[in-house]
């Protein structure tokens, strides 16, 4: 079968000894979205999106829309997504793409705990869309996914993005990062495919340390995506949300690896047993504040996770 794998992935997996698992489930991965998953895309209502600015770096954000907002085209080829309310909006997360733009997203449905990744080239571009050009979608398994159920509370006007930002993490922001138990995750090698993943834990297995923002590596698929394309290349973005005011906070910033061999630690460990997480050296930040509020329920964790300690 093709190696679907890049030269970062492959050396992580060879690293922890998982090549042979990564391949397995490699299979999965394809240059068109997985016909089951096409009515799944369309009855989203959020997306996660990595993108690269002018000056290189990465930033994740989370675009919101009703049901609809984003299709599929009949070949499975292409994806549009059409934000709510017309016009995409000023310091949202779509704003300023242009086309032949690298884009990463990630439909995540926390009620179900399904995902998927749609990772591409933007091909068309609207004042009220985006088309991709879909070069890799696949599933993945919903570990660590906390459930939730999201629901509006407030009319939407789409040009009303309130955005702050800064290069130093505050305060505030750093119990904000503490405190999550989701976090979603930019990455991608220069001049290849950007990439969007998710990652959850209980609160607190987030750490901010001297500055740095310390992420645990959980037992995953073994592809490795994230580690490998901070092997080839360290520019990373980070995006939180807020889940009970809806503001959401993305850093773009630089991450390190730290990974010595196959796992053999502790199963109930901070790393579930890898003995393998990265740090995120943070460079700016920004916060935005749409004026569509939502509100989520509690969250009902995973019932497998690792423990912080």
């Amino acid at each position: 079968m093709p190696d679907p794998f890049h030269e970062g992935e492959r050396a992580i997996q060879e690293i922890t000894g998982e090549r042979e698992a990564a391949l397995a489930n490699g299979r999965i991965i394809a240059d068109a979205v997985p016909v089951p998953a096409v009515p799944f895309v369309a009855s989203q209502e959020l997306a996660i999106c990595s993108r690269e600015d002018a000056e290189g770096r990465l930033w994740p954000g989370i675009v919101f829309g009703q049901k609809g907002f984003a299709s599929v085209s009949d070949d499975r080829r292409r994806l549009t997504i059409a934000p709510t309310g017309g016009a995409i909006a000023r310091g949202a997360p779509l704003d300023g793409l242009e086309v032949g733009d690298r884009l990463g997203s990630l439909f995540i449905e926390l009620t179900t705990r399904r995902r998927l990744r749609v990772n591409g080239t933007v091909e068309d571009l609207k004042e009220d869309r985006i088309q991709i050009l879909i070069e890799e979608a696949y599933p993945s398994c919903p570990k660590y996914i906390q459930r939730r159920t999201m629901e509006p509370i407030s009319d939407e006007n789409a040009a009303a993005w309130h955005v702050e930002s800064g290069t130093s993490l505050t305060e505030p922001l750093k119990s904000w990062i503490g405190k999550a138990d989701t976090m979603f995750v930019a990455s991608g090698p220069q001049g290849g495919r950007l990439d969007i993943s998710h990652r959850g834990g209980e609160p607190g297995s987030i750490q901010v340390v001297d500055g740095l923002v310390r992420v645990p590596d959980y037992p995953g698929n073994s592809m490795f995506n994230n580690l490998g394309n901070f092997h080839l290349d360290p520019r990373a973005g980070l995006v939180f949300l807020d889940f009970t005011s809806g503001r959401q906070l993305s850093l773009t910033g630089s991450a390190s690896v730290h990974v010595e061999g196959p796992a053999e630690g502790n199963a109930s460990g901070p790393t579930g047993g890898t003995d393998r997480w990265w740090t995120f050296t943070p460079e700016a930040w920004t916060i935005t504040n749409p004026e569509k509020a939502r509100r989520w329920n509690a969250p009902e964790f995973f019932a497998v996770q690792p423990i912080r300690r």
